[in-house]
């Protein structure tokens, strides 16, 4: 059947304005190394389907079948994750949102802790700013800083929204020497990989750009994380560059 579908687009036909009608939580897969299918192919479907959630490995269409411990731990927590009206139920009954976000810093200016408010809020600048923050009344997690005894550690692949937020206030861009994206365009990277035994936990995320993210994976390129939030980088050259937590302006 897919082979005639595959004839049949050559001749013009598209499912595309059907997408939308998809209303199942979905999760498309993509490689970014695939000389059949493009990951715009990826993305498209992604964009039309309401309930998309897209993942972009690096490999070919074939990796589920070669390689099934690179996107079998994916899959799973995608089915084991709650329906979307779970989440939305949950944050109602919790009164906070994920994209209002508080860090607190300590000495050096890094964040020690992190919640979120319900919004959305406009946040005062100057001397109000500390009794606007005391008035949300918001509940503070720790950021987790020197060694880690993996209490905040997840058992899947793909961390929740309190991790990735926390992992977020402690590094808000890629942690890449040098480079500017923040954190919520990033990939939320396993600096051990899941499948050879790497932690969903402080300690061993970090969030990289696409692009570093390819260059953490290809030869040559060498990335370890002694501590939650330091990067150690060595690249194909030799040298070594090392990035270290976010310091917030005091």
């Amino acid at each position: 059947m897919a082979y005639l579908f595959q004839h049949t687009a050559a001749l013009g036909f598209t499912t595309l304005p059907l997408l939308p009608l998809i209303r199942q939580r979905t999760l498309v897969l993509t490689g970014d190394d695939d000389p059949i299918i493009p990951v715009a192919n990826g993305r498209i479907l992604a964009a039309g389907i309401p309930h998309a959630t897209l993942h972009v490995y690096h490999g070919g269409h074939v990796e589920l079948a070669t390689r099934p411990s690179l996107l079998t731990p994916l899959i799973t927590s995608f089915l084991a994750a709650p329906p979307r009206d779970a989440r939305r139920a949950e944050q109602a009954q919790t009164g906070r949102h994920p994209e209002d976000q508080g860090p607190r810093r300590v000495a050096d200016g890094t964040a020690a802790a992190h919640g979120c408010a319900a919004g959305p809020l406009r946040w005062p600048a100057g001397p109000h700013a500390a009794a606007a923050l005391r008035a949300l009344k918001v509940t503070f997690r720790p950021v987790i800083r020197g060694p880690c005894d993996h209490a905040q550690a997840e058992p899947r692949y793909r961390p929740g929204r309190v991790l990735r937020h926390l992992v977020g206030a402690r590094n808000t861009r890629c942690t890449a020497p040098g480079c500017g994206q923040p954190a919520a365009r990033c990939d939320l990277d396993h600096t051990t990989p899941w499948h050879q035994g790497g932690l969903t936990c402080p300690c061993d995320l970090a969030p990289l750009c696409r692009h570093h993210h390819r260059c953490k994976q290809a030869e040559g390129w060498w990335l370890e994380q002694p501590e939650p939030g330091v990067l150690v980088w060595r690249v194909p050259s030799g040298r070594s560059y090392v990035t270290t937590p976010t310091a917030y302006p005091v």
